[in-house]
């Protein structure tokens, strides 16, 4: 669209779109800094909580199996973001390869536990604990402790019976004993 001369325009009415045209990208700069400000703090947060909710959704799901390479690869990919924006904040709080690795730790738990239930030799306890921790672990948001006594309990039950994921599970437990804070982290309580 070309101009056309002579303008047709009030002279107020040029100033009023002249005005809009300055205020639109200002008004979108305040939104950005006032109502949404995403500092590298709140990414981190936002990593954390994309994390610890992916091992939620995959304790919920009932064949998480099938997304492995890809849970996998996100993890990953948000593992290296999320340490690089902790050495960009020089965030000494929180060990965020800890917590990532024990993330990592506790989706292999929970596809484990999840391969168990779908094997018919197991006994009817083993079965109980594996259901009730990752019901737990689906839950672990709201309350990561009460994910890791399910997680301990089911440990214990399936060593009791001897079987291989019992190790996996009790290595989860310890994870989530041990990054607690990441994990509250997820819930914003940190």
């Amino acid at each position: 669209v070309q101009p056309a001369y002579p303008l047709t325009l009030a002279f107020w009415l040029s100033v009023a779109m002249a005005g809009a045209v300055v205020a639109g990208p200002l008004a979108g700069l305040a939104a950005y800094k006032l109502i949404f400000p995403i500092d590298a703090r709140r990414r981190m947060d936002i990593l954390v909580r994309m994390m610890v909710g992916e091992v939620a959704a995959m304790a919920a799901n009932r064949n998480p199996a099938d997304h492995r390479l890809v849970w996998r690869a996100r993890l990953f990919d948000r593992m290296l973001r999320l340490t690089r924006w902790a050495e960009k904040t020089n965030d000494q709080k929180l060990s965020t390869v800890d917590g990532s690795l024990a993330v990592l730790t506790l989706g292999e738990a929970v596809l484990r536990l999840r391969a168990l239930l779908r094997d018919p030799d197991v006994p009817s306890g083993a079965t109980r604990g594996a259901k009730m921790a990752l019901g737990r672990v689906a839950g672990i948001v709201e309350d990561p402790v009460r994910a890791q006594h399910a997680l301990d309990r089911a440990a214990r039950r399936l060593a009791r019976e001897a079987r291989p994921e019992a190790a996996f599970v009790h290595d989860a437990a310890r994870a989530l004993t041990t990054d607690l804070a990441f994990f509250r982290r997820a819930a914003g309580s940190v």
